[in-house]
């Protein structure tokens, strides 16, 4: 299975001249696409799951403030490779 999600422009807050501890607030964040794989096999016993999320390794903003008296920014999560394995009862 592949999926690909889409996350458009946006901004942080509504209003352009919003501030935060004397800092503005309003910051304008990029648009950004994910695009996630899994592969898997599976018996009556168990289930073996391959899969790799954020497979472009996109590093996107998807938070910036001014809230604790300095710029934070806060990204998604790096690619992330793995395998799971579920053993039915």
């Amino acid at each position: 299975r592949a999926d690909y999600q889409y996350t458009g422009d946006s901004q942080t807050t509504f209003n352009e001249s919003s501030t935060a501890n004397g800092q503005p607030s309003y910051f304008e964040i990029d648009a950004y696409g994910l695009l996630n794989l899994r592969l898997g096999v599976q018996n009556d016993k168990w289930i073996a799951t391959l899969y790799a999320d954020n497979v472009m390794d996109e590093r996107a903003e998807v938070l910036r403030d001014n809230a604790a008296y300095a710029l934070r920014t806060t990204v998604n999560r790096p690619r992330t490779v793995g395998v799971k394995l579920s053993v039915k009862f």
